[in-house]
């Protein structure tokens, strides 16, 4: 019997949002958000049938999470290729992978993050060689054959397949220059086809293409010429087809694409690689020029890995809805998804009752992390620039136990302050907060990935109806819409939050403790929309457990309240007569917030706000990297073990 299914799920403040729909047939559904019928390749039919997927259907996936896991490798740039030294990576075990796009065949995942290491390209070689060493390093770090997934590094034509943008309205671009007076050139660019520096333009590769490693350079004679390839652009509502999109291309560090491009002039051309930085696209100044200078012109970018799957060697969707906490399982056909990990010594979390679980709540564990420093720029915090290092006094306390994850609370804050001002405060708390978080209390040896405690940690161990709050005409989930003339100023993130609705189109991308790349400015639109999220509360035991609410309001085993306050790395907005921009914090046990950036004006001018406060790292482990407990009764004085298995 055929079926078709389709779920409506309601957000926090009342959205209902209703899935596409998907076909198949009765008995195979075995769990996870599946779609059945016939799997290309003849696999088992389990997980979604990417082949029976309406376009729409696809659109709704792109930008959902995938636990594909590459095979650890390592790769040497070597520097006869980069134009510098010699350069050894190694797979980035924390990055996690969303859905880019989607065929009947192949499912394209995208980092979510470039890479924590920088690779460097220098000169004439590192044009030369940039589009290969980028891609053979993504190969070999983040491809899984047993998963049908290939590795390959980002590239401008991925971009350039949903860019609305109209690159040949930039600058120069397209434009032939000839007869150039001064022709040296990198050797691999009499192999592009809009390279000619003989006067016939090459045929074998376009700029996102290399198969071989090409070294040194040439000069060209009098017919030498070339075509104007290069342009930047600002990726937004207006220049992609989907906001999702940018969400998905946008680096808050510099981030590789492995294209190469040319910009000229009557007497030079410039020879650069591609790249992104936060949502800009752009390239670099030149790697070398037709002038023959041969100093050092080096840039040192991360990498964007993308991983091609093949659809007929894997089932995606088994398990899973797609979310960044619960990501779409997958899994090889041919098994049933992978070996299993080795037992290490300690506390099997996973064979615990709910009961057994409760009681570790609260426990202290000998975590030791990776002492680092962070700088919050003031290009994004909207304040100043302010530097942070590890707080090494900080006792580590679980708070979430399940049986692949322990999820640690600091037993403080740290002491120092974080300022947050105006719109770009209100843009990039999020992510400012738990990359200063991830700086300083990861410890990649223990599995351990730090990021700040947000509103929604609380929320998932708290009773408190926040649904239900009010204070005089606002309540939370009041949808209000203000004209420009009445005051419609917002910080840009709003676009693109969904509950926010600038011009009436309530963003479909970012919930309000999420954040992947650094935004800035405000805007002023025709209209703007939007749905109320802040609420204030008192944390008490009517709400949480005793050992839960000391966790997150007193002092380790007191009833004192905590002498710093702090952020919660959550956004959230006040409708009423304006729209209030809000990030969240805890001060006094109260759950409140700071407001940073209004629509309401004061003599044409935004109201604009500030606050500093205290960092609250928390520290999620992957169990399946370390044990804990083999020694260590669980109290402060004499914590878990943690070792790496």
């Amino acid at each position: 019997t055929a079926y078709t299914i389709s779920v409506k799920a309601y957000d926090k403040a009342g959205n209902v949002k209703e899935s596409a729909s998907m076909i198949g047939q009765t008995g195979e559904i075995s769990g996870g958000n599946q779609g059945g019928g016939d799997n290309q390749g003849g696999g088992s039919d389990s997980g979604i049938d990417f082949g029976d997927l309406t376009d729409d259907e696809k659109n709704a996936l792109v930008g959902q999470y995938v636990d594909y896991v590459p095979v650890e490798g390592s790769f040497t740039s070597q520097g006869q290729y980069n134009g510098g030294s010699d350069q050894n990576f190694t797979t980035d075990t924390s990055l996690k992978w969303r859905i880019l796009e989607t065929s009947d065949n192949t499912l394209t995942l995208i980092s979510e993050m470039a890479t924590n290491t920088n690779f460097t390209l220098q000169s004439d070689n590192g044009y030369n060689n940039g589009v290969k060493l980028l891609n053979d390093a993504c190969y070999t770090m983040y491809s899984n054959d047993s998963l049908g997934g290939t590795g390959r590094s980002l590239n401008i034509d991925d971009i350039e397949r949903y860019m609305t943008y109209n690159k040949t309205s930039y600058s120069n671009y397209g434009s032939e220059y000839e007869r150039l007076y001064y022709t040296d050139y990198p050797n691999i660019f009499a192999l592009e086809k809009t390279g000619a520096p003989n006067g016939t333009y090459g045929t074998k590769y376009d700029l996102s293409d290399q198969d071989s490693y090409i070294t040194g350079r040439a000069w060209g004679d009098g017919d030498f010429k070339g075509k104007w390839t290069y342009y930047t652009f600002t990726m937004m509502r207006s220049t992609i087809e989907n906001l999702t999109y940018v969400d998905l291309f946008s680096s808050s560090t510099q981030a590789w694409l492995a294209s190469r491009c040319v910009s000229l002039n009557r007497s030079y051309a410039y020879f650069r690689m591609f790249y992104v930085s936060n949502d800009t696209v752009d390239a670099v100044d030149w790697l070398c020029e037709s002038g023959g200078d041969l100093g050092t012109h080096n840039y040192s970018y991360a990498v964007r890995p993308v991983v091609e799957v093949d659809l007929s060697v894997v089932n995606v969707g088994e398990t899973g809805d797609g979310s960044r906490d619960n990501p779409y399982s997958i899994a090889s056909k041919s098994s049933s998804g992978g070996t299993e990990e080795p037992e290490g010594p300690g506390i099997d979390f996973g064979d615990m009752t709910e009961e057994e679980i409760s009681g570790e709540i609260g426990k202290y564990v000998g975590y030791t992390p990776v002492s680092g420093s962070f700088t919050s720029s003031s290009i994004y915090n909207g304040s100043s620039n302010q530097n942070f290092s590890t707080e090494t006094s900080l006792k580590w306390r679980i708070l979430f136990v399940d049986s692949n994850k322990l999820t640690l609370i600091s037993d403080t804050t740290d002491n120092s302050e974080l300022k947050l001002s105006r719109e770009n405060g209100y843009n990039n708390a999020v992510l400012i907060l738990n990359e200063a978080c991830n700086a300083m209390y990861s410890n990649t040896s223990l599995g351990a990935v730090s990021r700040s405690l947000n509103r929604e940690d609380i929320e998932s161990v708290s009773s408190y109806d926040y649904t239900s709050y009010t204070d005089g005409s606002y309540y939370y989930g009041l949808e209000i819409t203000k004209s420009r003339s009445a005051g419609s100023y917002h910080p840009r993130i709003f676009e693109i939050e969904k509950t926010g609705a600038p011009e009436g189109v309530y963003g479909t991308t970012l919930e309000l403790n999420e954040q992947i790349s650094y935004i800035t400015g405000s805007l002023d639109s025709g209209s703007l929309t939007g749905k109320g999220t802040f609420y204030d509360y008192m944390m008490s035991t009517s709400y949480m457990s005793p050992i839960l609410l000391e966790l997150f309001r007193y002092n380790p085993g007191t009833t004192t309240n905590l002498s710093n306050g702090y952020w919660l790395a959550t956004r959230c907005v006040m409708t009423d007569y304006s729209f209030d921009f809000i990030i969240s914090t805890v001060e006094n046990g109260n759950i409140s917030g700071v407001l940073l950036y209004s629509s309401l004006e004061n003599d044409g001018v935004p109201i604009t706000g500030s606050g500093s406060k205290s960092i609250r790292p928390v520290v999620e482990i992957d169990l399946s990297k370390a044990s804990v407990g083999e020694t260590g009764t669980g109290t402060a004085e004499d914590p878990y073990s943690i070792v790496a298995k």
